[in-house]
């Protein structure tokens, strides 16, 4: 009787150590904490704007930007204020940009409700550039910006029967090492034509072609000059 309980003691011993044993060679739990999986959103249409706008992020550019160089859809208010998305995409790494209007003779441009984000990190949400433009470092190397602003005081003069001159491309964007074409699409407030030159004081001459909802324009210069003639009247 004493040798019987003696080995039921045993066969427990044993099984608690199997047990032991079995249970240490589990994979341990999962015990990370962080984030969970990144999601992607829907990609906001250019322009677009909510009652809960979120933070200001990268978003693609349309399908018909260059995959080197400068796409700017500038969207021409009835009152001749202008509304950019800009995107820029380097053939080299950016570390800082440097954001300034191109001045012309009686036109004061300032560029306001500026926002920038890189690929992967917001620049700034918020801002103005006047007549001195302003540099923002990047807070990690970075191939791909894209901007949002509004131009006032883009009105160059010279209206003329019921039609202004509005510079679309009124601030600059510049970079080391910039490459690339440019594309410029200029829609609303009645587009009726646009123009190019290579400076200020340069001779222009038409360029580009009319589109459903206004102008588009190609140029392998990204410092060429656009004009648009708008419709008020």
């Amino acid at each position: 009787m004493r040798l019987q309980s003696w080995g039921l003691l045993a066969l427990a011993l044993i099984a608690c150590v199997g047990a032991v044993l079995l249970e240490a060679q589990r994979p341990p739990p999962d015990l990370h904490v962080g984030p969970g999986p990144a999601t992607t959103a829907p990609s906001p249409e250019v322009g677009q704007t909510t009652e809960a706008e979120p933070a200001f992020g990268y978003v693609n550019p349309p399908a018909q930007a260059p995959p080197v160089g400068t796409y700017v859809r500038a969207n021409v208010l009835p009152d001749g204020t202008v509304a950019v998305h800009e995107w820029v995409t380097s053939a080299s790494v950016l570390d800082r940009v440097v954001l300034a209007p191109r001045l012309q003779d009686g036109v004061a441009v300032e560029a306001t409700d500026l926002r920038m984000a890189a690929d992967l990190f917001t620049v700034t949400e918020g801002g103005t550039v006047g007549e001195r433009g302003r540099m923002f470092p990047l807070h990690a190397p970075a191939y791909r910006l894209h901007l949002s602003y509004v131009l006032r005081g883009a009105v160059a003069a010279g209206e003329r029967g019921g039609q202004d001159l509005v510079l679309p491309t009124a601030l600059d964007v510049r970079f080391a090492d910039r490459s690339g074409p440019a594309r410029v699409d200029v829609v609303g407030a009645d587009v009726v034509s646009v123009a190019c030159a290579s400076g200020p004081d340069a001779a222009s001459r038409p360029c580009g072609d009319a589109t459903d909802d206004g102008w588009t324009v190609e140029q392998e210069d990204p410092d060429a000059w656009v004009t648009a003639r708008i419709r008020t009247r």
